[in-house]
């Protein structure tokens, strides 16, 4: 799996870490690099996680990685464009007026 290039997405995502679908076998404690494409951002985030947990529950199946960050700039960029979402999905719910 080293170096391997995979496209997946993800059910949740937070300022720690995100939790990915996939199929593919990944082990704990694996170091991983991410490009996270966030819906209204032109560039992706580069990040770099830790793989902190690992299901295999059929449809559930998925990694939990942690976010490990090298400074806190690539840190302030993704809790922007979090919070940049949340208001996009806060706008768009039904009862928003």
């Amino acid at each position: 799996m080293d170096g391997a290039i995979v496209d997946t997405m993800a059910t949740e995502v937070s300022a720690r870490g995100l939790r990915l679908v996939q199929s593919q076998t990944i082990s704990e404690e694996m170091e991983i690099s991410l490009q996270l494409f966030m819906p209204g951002n032109k560039e992706p985030l580069s990040l770099k996680g830790k793989v902190v947990f690992v299901t295999d529950e059929g449809i559930q199946s998925g990694l939990g990685i942690e976010f490990v960050f090298s400074d806190d700039s690539t840190q302030d960029d993704l809790i922007a464009a979090i919070e940049k979402l949340r208001a996009q999905e806060a706008e768009n719910s039904p009862g928003h007026k």
